[in-house]
């Protein structure tokens, strides 16, 4: 699967496009189709490296972008009772302990951040 990832702090270039294994959903997880992700002023602050120099993101050597996401539930992990596949979906994802964000072909949210659109 694609997703958009930063290998580096800086402006728009450092945004790659880089294929990543597909993620799957555990407990209490959702695995969404993305249909449609936001950029918006938190993927800019993650990019310029505002988080990491104030301690909030975990360094890593890829870093996904992408918080707000609509889509499609394609499956659903373990002691999922509130959504189900084929569910019309909006999320946050906004976790910095994670390595890829919303703006991919899939992607995995908590159940409790996710709603039926």
């Amino acid at each position: 699967m694609r997703a958009v990832v930063i290998h580096g702090f800086g402006g728009p270039e450092e945004l790659r496009l880089i294929d990543v294994p597909v993620p799957v959903a555990a407990r209490g997880q959702v695995l969404i189709r993305v249909e449609a992700a936001t950029v918006n002023l938190v993927d800019v602050v993650t990019r310029s490296g505002a988080l990491a120099e104030a301690g909030l993101l975990p360094p890593r050597e890829v870093i996904g972008i992408g918080w707000d996401v609509a889509g499609v539930i394609e499956r659903t992990g373990p002691g999922v009772t509130g959504l189900a596949s084929g569910d019309r979906v909006i999320g946050l994802a906004d976790r910095l302990d994670v390595p890829l964000g919303t703006q991919a072909d899939l992607a995995v949210l908590d159940e409790d951040t996710v709603a039926v659109a």
